[in-house]
């Protein structure tokens, strides 16, 4: 049943279909407490403009260059935080978001925007050997979070860069209200535990 449920998430977020909301929290109520943490952006009005057809126009634009026939999945919106490399949160860098694409030849990616007002900007676009997502490395996320002590009742995900000596590293933080933290980073060869 939580495969089937996930296929229909990934079919969901494939088509950029407006039932994300509830397939997540389908989700959520199977054993997953963290995706409705993660997936929260998508309630904000920076998704409501996200979705809009100019903005799909300037996405295009944007990966013109490098990417050929992108599909935005709107299903893995999310915010996105840029923490100091001592996990605190980089106040200079507010109101990000991130997006992945997937590509003809199997090609992945996503797009840092900012939200000013009413209109977002492209901080960067990035290509990947995989998808930088909760959905899309769950089994792995899962198999992680066996071996830590965080308590799920109370824990949030959140997709993060991490800046370390002007080196930023991509990865997916969840803490729980009593300081248990695991992160996972998103190395180029796959996502891997920070030891």
């Amino acid at each position: 049943m939580k495969k089937l449920i996930i296929i229909i998430c990934c079919i969901t977020a494939l088509c950029g279909c407006r039932k994300s909301k509830t397939v997540v929290s389908q989700i959520k109520s199977n054993q997953d407490p963290f995706i409705e943490t993660y997936y929260s952006a998508q309630n904000d009005s920076a998704f409501k403009m996200f979705k809009k057809s100019i903005f799909k126009e300037l996405l295009d634009g944007w990966t013109a260059d490098t990417v050929k026939n992108p599909v935005w999945i709107y299903g893995d919106f999310t915010k996105y935080t840029i923490l100091n490399s001592d996990l605190s949160v980089n106040e200079e860098f507010d109101n990000y978001y991130m997006c992945t694409y997937i590509a003809d030849d199997n090609q992945f990616g996503y797009v840092i925007l900012s939200k000013e007002a009413d209109s977002l900007a492209k901080i960067k676009v990035v290509q990947t050997a995989y998808r930088y997502d909760y959905q899309a490395n769950i089994e792995f996320i899962n198999e992680a979070l066996t071996a830590t002590e965080i308590d799920s009742a109370s824990a949030e995900a959140e997709r993060v860069s991490i800046i370390n000596d002007n080196e930023a590293k991509e990865a997916l933080k969840i803490i729980d209200q009593y300081g248990h933290c695991l992160l996972i980073y998103f190395d180029a060869e796959g996502p891997r535990i920070s030891v």
